[in-house]
């Protein structure tokens, strides 16, 4: 039963090989996605002389926690968003629905 078991492992390999082969061949090149980088970094730059725009990692209640400040004034009321975890990987994307709230708060992911 073992022997049989290899045997079907090794024509999987060598049936499933050509494919990633072919998958990896037909992803583009990562370094061409640098400009299209680039252009959503812009997007998302806060460069009002009053905004903040920082991410840093702060210690809360013993733990790591990556925070997000972001806003057009650093005088406007803060909100706090508290996402409902674990491991909510927003932080990448927040600006695209949170940029409107960003004029009148400072935001804290």
């Amino acid at each position: 039963m073992i022997e049989y078991s290899r045997r079907m492992l090794a024509v999987l390999m060598l049936a499933v090989a050509p494919l990633a082969a072919a998958a990896q061949d037909a992803c583009p090149d990562r370094s061409s996605y640098a400009p299209a980088r680039g252009i959503i970094a812009d997007l998302g730059r806060i460069v009002a002389p009053s905004g903040v725009q920082e991410d840093y990692a702060a210690q809360i209640g013993g733990i790591a926690q990556w925070v997000n400040v972001r806003g057009q004034d650093r005088d406007n009321p803060l909100l706090l968003f508290v996402h409902g975890g674990p491991a909510s990987p927003l932080i990448p994307t927040l600006w695209q629905f949170q940029r409107p709230l960003e004029e009148y708060f400072t935001v804290v992911n």
